[in-house]
């Protein structure tokens, strides 16, 4: 097996990658696609293409890597990938108008750790997409600086950190037309407090159906639209929401997380007096920072 992060250090711990690192998209779950290939990468509806101009086309979905040691590799192996493979799959066997599957609270405990696990090492500055004219545009999306304690967890055998919230909605499995309704959106800030930036961030990434947001937002709830409406559910921390049966399909253009751009400094006595009011789509905690509305 060669080694794919030569010298680069494992994105879990202190220890040197092994071999080609952390399959983020793990095989099992690529294997599932096997059959409706091939594939061709685009970026805002165009096809990608190679450096001869041929299209960036592959029999099957092309894999994503981090760098990880051995041990860390098979610690995920264990506490995520294990516990979350047979639900995985019963989400991929959504098929046509079908609902998606509902799921004991034992099978969400089990899901969301992978749900994280993907959409953070997805994002992480070290990833690495199997298909090169993929990397460029990846990188661009890299979640930069990393904070390890959004992925510390993963090689402990514990459950996340509250501090994170997993949206799901349900999507449709054919193309949607351009969305013409209502957008909505709740602002995320960049808060640093008493000087520790508390690293506030948002990451999508869908698969068969389903689309997933992932916000870390420390000490600061979030009042999600579609789920007071029954159109999108929580899975982490608690659950909130209808049972996934029962979401119906949401076109991703109806709501977004918004990134507030430049930081707020705030006290600590500042910051409780924030959050006293959750992230909504009634209120820009920027502009309320700074006097120019709620």
């Amino acid at each position: 097996m060669g080694d794919r992060f030569p010298g680069e250090p494992c994105v879990l711990c202190a220890g040197v990658n092994h071999g080609v690192g952390e399959h983020v998209w793990p095989a099992w779950f690529l294997g599932e696609f096997t059959q409706e290939g091939p594939f061709t990468p685009h970026k805002n509806d165009v096809p990608l293409v190679r450096r001869d101009g041929s299209a960036a086309t592959a029999p099957s979905l092309q894999g994503l890597h981090v760098p990880m040691c051995e041990a860390c590799n098979n610690a995920l192996s264990k506490f995520i990938e294990l516990p979350a493979k047979a639900v995985v799959r019963r989400l991929l066997s959504v098929t046509g108008n079908s609902p998606l599957p509902d799921l004991s609270p034992a099978e969400i405990a089990g899901v969301v750790p992978w749900l994280l696990k993907v959409g953070l090492l997805m994002r992480h500055p070290l990833a690495q997409h199997d298909e090169p004219v993929m990397r460029p545009h990846q990188d661009s999306g890299a979640l930069a600086p990393f904070y390890p304690g959004w992925t510390s967890w993963m090689n402990q055998g514990i459950a996340p950190p509250a501090d994170f919230s997993v949206f799901v909605s349900r999507r449709s499995l054919v193309r949607e037309a351009d969305f013409d309704g209502a957008r909505q959106g709740i602002v995320v800030p960049h808060v640093i407090v008493d000087g520790v930036d508390l690293r506030f961030m948002t990451a999508g990434f869908g698969f068969r159906g389903l689309d997933v947001t992932i916000v870390w937002h420390p000490g600061w709830a979030i009042e999600h639209p579609l789920v007071t409406a029954g159109r999108a559910a929580r899975l982490w921390p608690s659950v909130m929401g209808p049972q996934l049966s029962q979401l119906p399909v949401v076109h991703p253009g109806e709501f977004r997380f918004i990134d507030a751009g430049g930081p707020m400094c705030a006290s600590s006595a500042q910051f409780k007096a924030m959050t006293v009011l959750p992230l909504s789509v009634d209120r820009d905690p920027v502009a309320a920072f700074f006097g120019m509305g709620t």
